[in-house]
């Protein structure tokens, strides 16, 4: 049995092994560390091509956790590699992202993140507070399919790259992003038994049972609705009454108004426990409890006091 590092360096080699026979000897095949949202810090593979500058990374962390359990090292490489030659076909060569004017009509997205999770990735990402300890960042879709989208966060370098300023990215961002990837609140009960979802945003419908889902219509850093223009303002009208938002993940919020006769101390006891034992780390939102009042129109954090905030930290450790 190889140690973590020795799997590591035995992955690269044979990737690069099997990526040579494969007619491609102009790729350099090297281990990189990467700190991902919320802090997670992740090896991959950095697999480039002789002219490129930038280039996507194959992340090695679970491929560790199937080789411990079993999984034949060969077979993960032929998996590793073959990703990287369909990726190769559909996705342009990062090469072609250096030149001007290319990401001219590619659209922006949104992705919500608590700050306090973020540091380091925060350090080369430019971002926009929203409140409560939230943070918007961006991402431009590289390239759309119908399974979904391949993206890049907007980060440091990126932006250079873009040749725009973070005030002009962000204020397209958000202005489009009903047009982008439309939000949508739902029913609980139309999303656990896949019937059809009517959009409480666009039309009035059936309230179910007193809890909802806010997200987008692809479903990916939905969460990041809650934040569009208007749409606070919108589940309230929807709803007819203040309500709070409990942050299920980064794909979404749940929505239960306040009539429904629970809490801050329920809810923070619930988002708390959610988060520690459902949600992968690299998915958590915050264990903050959010309440939005219709008559002032604000948003507030109302998690319950230093106790319960005490006990999640603990849970997190």
């Amino acid at each position: 049995m190889m140690t973590k590092n020795e799997f590591m360096n035995y992955e690269a080699s044979k990737v690069s092994e099997i990526l040579s026979r494969s007619g491609m000897e102009d790729i350099s095949v090297q281990l990189v560390n990467v700190v991902k949202m919320n802090d997670q810090k992740l090896t991959g593979l950095c697999i480039r091509k002789d002219e490129e500058t930038a280039s996507p990374n194959m992340y090695l962390d679970d491929a560790f956790e199937a080789y411990s359990a079993g999984e034949d090292p060969d077979r993960i490489a032929m998996d590793i590699a073959g990703r990287y030659l369909e990726l190769d076909k559909e996705v342009p060569a990062a090469a072609a992202f250096q030149q001007e004017g290319v990401f001219e009509g590619k659209k922006l997205g949104l992705r919500l993140l608590e700050a306090s999770r973020n540091r380091e990735y925060l350090k080369e990402t430019p971002y926009m507070a929203v409140g409560n300890g939230l943070v918007l960042v961006c991402d431009v879709r590289i390239d759309e399919h119908l399974e979904g989208y391949y993206s890049a966060v907007v980060n440091n370098d990126l932006l250079k790259v873009m040749g725009r300023e973070k005030a002009d990215v962000f204020k397209e961002a958000i202005s489009e992003a009903w047009n982008v990837d439309r939000p949508v609140l739902c029913t609980m009960e139309s999303k656990l038994f896949g019937d059809p979802e009517t959009n409480l945003l666009d039309e009035p419908g059936e309230l179910g049972t007193g809890m909802y889902i806010l997200s987008n219509t692809s479903g990916i850093h939905g969460a990041a609705a809650l934040f569009y223009p208007d749409v606070q303002e919108k589940i309230s009208e929807a709803l007819g009454e203040n309500y709070y938002a409990l942050p299920s993940s980064t794909e979404e919020f749940i929505i239960v108004p306040e009539s429904r006769g629970m809490g801050p101390e329920e809810f923070t006891a619930m988002v708390c426990d959610t988060n520690r034992t459902f949600v992968e780390p690299s998915q958590v939102l915050s264990d903050k409890v959010l309440r939005y009042d219709r008559d002032s129109k604000t948003l507030q954090d109302v998690t319950a006091g230093r106790e319960l905030e005490s006990r999640a930290a603990e849970m997190r450790c």
